[in-house]
Formats: structure tokens, C-alpha cells, sequence
């Protein structure tokens, strides 16, 4: 919201730049502006909340539904499941996502994998380093690819050394956030599912 200060009888709006400007030397379209945009934003912020209570509500219902069946089985919370009506015209899907990280181990252990890299493709093209080193490269935000560095794990490579470089790795990968994500879905007349979307851009 604009900083609007009043100083004797002027009122002075403060801009982008820090200047306060008298208001009367504002262009008429411009205050206009400055209204219904904080007007629309005030709403917008207002439905937003409305949306985190609506969400959380959405996630306890579920959550106690699925806490309710698995104890019923005797078994443990089921996390990432998905929800029919009777006749499996509507779905609700419930997708936990868990991002990783990396302590000190992670060092080794890419340590021990270039070493047996430079080892094995000895004599072959530099492109064949050059590929396995991306995998550890990390993004613009200073996070690794942990989908090229799992791929790497679920190699089968019959070789000690590889066998303890992956067991390292295994043992640097730490849990950093969990996130629940909720997806709603009815199916048409064409029989093909469709996404009931939340995404005030989508609709």
C-alpha cells in the first residue's frame, strides 16, 4: 500500500523512488490507478487466506480418513493414495513430495564415484566424464538433481568399490521439507479424466 502522509493541508504520496509528491500534482489516471489496484489487491489477499484455511481443512479430512482406514488394517499412515466416489466418476489424489539434501558424506562419496569413473573410462572420450560430473552439478538456486543422482543408485554395478561409493551416498541423503499436494479430478461425458483446477490463472 502506498505511504500517504499529510503535511499542514497537502497530502503527499510517497513513489517508487522514495519521493513525496504532492497529490495534486498526480495525474488524475494514475490515483485512479493506485485505488483500484490496492482495492483489488486488499480482495485478493483476503480470498488467499480463505484458500490456506480451505486447504488445511482439506488436508485434515483427508488425513483422518486415511488415518482412520490404515488403523483399521493395523498398518501405518498411507501417505500418497488415491481417492474414488462409488462410482469413480471423481478422484482426489494425495501426493507427498520430500526434498533432500546433502550433508558432508555427499564429498566422498562423489569423490570415490569420479575416481572410479577416471579409472573405468580411461583411454575413452572426455564426453563420457563429462556426462557423469552434470549429474553432480548443482541448479541456480545451489540445489543437486536428486532424480540423475538417484538414477545413479539404481544402477546394478557388480563392483565393491561402486557398491560402497553408492552406500556413502545413501547415507548423505537427509530429508530437508515434506509437502503434501492435493490434486481433484472429474471425469467428463467422454469418459477422460479432468482436473478441477485451484489455479485462479487456469480457470
Amino acid at each position: 500500500m502506498a505511504t500517504k502522509v499529510k503535511k499542514g493541508k497537502t497530502w503527499y504520496w510517497k513513489d517508487h523512488n522514495g519521493m513525496f509528491v504532492p497529490r495534486d500534482l498526480i495525474p488524475e489516471d494514475e490515483r485512479k490507478a493506485d485505488k483500484m489496484v490496492e482495492r483489488i489487491v486488499g480482495r485478493v489477499q483476503k480470498f488467499q487466506d480463505k484458500m490456506k484455511i480451505f486447504k488445511e481443512e482439506l488436508h485434515n479430512e483427508i488425513s483422518a480418513y486415511l488415518k482412520e482406514l490404515s488403523a483399521k488394517y493395523g498398518e501405518e499412515t498411507i501417505e500418497s493414495p488415491t481417492i474414488y466416489n462409488y462410482n469413480k466418476t471423481q478422484q482426489v489424489e494425495l501426493k507427498l513430495a520430500k526434498r533432500f539434501v546433502f550433508n558432508e558424506m555427499f564429498e566422498i562419496a562423489e569423490q570415490k564415484i569420479m575416481k572410479l569413473i577416471r579409472t573405468w573410462s580411461e583411454g575413452s572420450r572426455k564426453e563420457l566424464i563429462a556426462v557423469i560430473e552434470k549429474k553432480f552439478q548443482k541448479n541456480k538456486k545451489g540445489y543437486r538433481n536428486q532424480k540423475k543422482l538417484f538414477d545413479l543408485m539404481s544402477l546394478k554395478i557388480d563392483d565393491a568399490d561402486w557398491i560402497e561409493a553408492m552406500d556413502i551416498l545413501k547415507q548423505s541423503i537427509q530429508i530437508d521439507s515434506t509437502k503434501s499436494y492435493a490434486y481433484f479430478r472429474q471425469k467428463g461425458e467422454n469418459g477422460k479424466w479432468k482436473a478441477i483446477s485451484l489455479n485462479f490463472s487456469a480457470i
